[in-house]
């Protein structure tokens, strides 16, 4: 799993370099506002936008991603917990305590 922060002026902007870096199944996991380091605690600067996103690494390496089906996915079963589960869980925790 590749876990990344974006910093972008808007929405579309961010979801433009994050399908471009980590492929179209991409998932964001967290969004905020900061204000760049400008006058008096960032104050005068115009905010931007941070986001955070993750996509599942492809086992072939040097591959691009693959891009989604056209069509509908067809219907497995469900995927069991494997060794990304540990980081996931530790990706929620943190997420949880930061909106605490």
């Amino acid at each position: 799993m590749r876990v990344k922060k974006y910093q972008a002026v808007d929405m579309p902007d961010a979801l433009r370099q994050i399908k471009e870096d980590l492929g179209p199944d991409a998932v964001i996991l967290s969004t905020r506002e900061v204000r760049p380091g400008k006058g008096v605690f960032g104050m005068l600067g115009r905010p931007i936008l941070e986001v955070t996103a993750a996509a599942d690494l492809d086992t072939s390496v040097g591959q691009p991603p693959r891009p989604a089906a056209a069509g509908p996915a067809p219907r497995t079963a469900p995927r069991q917990a494997g060794p990304d589960h540990g980081v996931l869980l530790a990706l929620q925790a943190d997420i949880d305590s930061l909106r605490e």
